[in-house]
């Protein structure tokens, strides 16, 4: 069901139905409803086969794709450069 890969270390899937099952099973676990965490599954773009983590998608993808944490950044930007615009100018939005 599962083997290592020679290029990842992590215990690898072969597919995402697989990794996903497994990811249910290890949620449903009573331990692991307790303590708040959610497995997910990803493809790794190293040993390109499915992994398993508890980390956010949200929080992933801001660590691994610049150009949507430029995007987010940028966005932030504007909205508070145009707030301060509007203060300063008496512009009720």
């Amino acid at each position: 069901m599962n083997e290592r890969s020679t290029k990842c270390v992590k215990v690898a899937f072969e597919n995402r139905k697989i990794a996903r099952k497994r990811a249910e099973e290890i949620n449903a676990e009573k331990e692991v409803r307790a303590s708040g965490f959610k497995f997910s599954a990803y493809l790794c773009p190293l040993c390109l086969k499915y992994h398993l983590s508890k980390m956010d998608r949200t929080l992933a993808r801001w660590i691994n794709d610049i150009a949507y944490r430029n995007k987010v950044r940028e966005d932030a930007f504007v909205a508070r450069e145009t707030r301060y615009y509007n203060k300063r100018h008496n512009i009720r939005e």
